[in-house]
């Protein structure tokens, strides 16, 4: 490829694979539990900061709904908002402002004794505006809404 396509290709690929990428997965996968011990009933609040593909912040909050034969169930619940101190989201040559806000929710099961994640189900609804701003590409700039529904199912791999 060109010169041009190369590195629209580079920026593509470390968006999608690229070392904050891999961080943000981590700190989603990990950053669920709580600071202290807590019991059936007990919520706790962590806030999620994403800036590789949707820039998202996720305040989420986390309640212990039980625990059976040492398998923690945990429910999620999250309120989805832009952010606003990502860098500019780029498809192609084009500059795109996301203006996007919306929910989550879901259920994780943890094993109690060494904390792994045993199956997660949950889901993300957001909605908003995609706006290309005035330029070359769209003289007169361009928006139109978007919503992105998300469904994400975990399970442990049994070997």
């Amino acid at each position: 490829p060109d010169d041009s396509t190369r590195q629209m290709l580079r920026q593509s690929f470390e968006s999608q694979f690229g070392l904050q990428t891999i961080k943000e997965s981590l700190a989603s996968v990990v950053g669920i539990y709580p600071e202290k011990f807590v019991k059936v009933g007990d919520t706790w609040k962590k806030t999620e900061t994403i800036f590789t593909g949707f820039p998202m912040v996720l305040s989420d909050t986390y309640t212990l709904k039980g625990s059976d034969n040492g398998i923690a169930e945990v429910t999620l619940s999250s309120m989805v908002s832009a952010n606003s101190a990502a860098p500019p989201f780029t498809m192609g040559t084009a500059v795109l402002d996301l203006n996007l806000a919306g929910d989550q929710t879901g259920t994780i099961r943890l094993n109690e004794s060494n904390g792994w994640i045993v199956s997660a189900d949950i889901q993300q609804t957001v909605n908003g505006m995609m706006k290309v701003p005035r330029g070359p590409e769209a003289p007169n700039g361009l928006q139109w809404p978007l919503t992105v529904d998300t469904h994400l199912t975990m399970e442990q791999f049994q070997n």
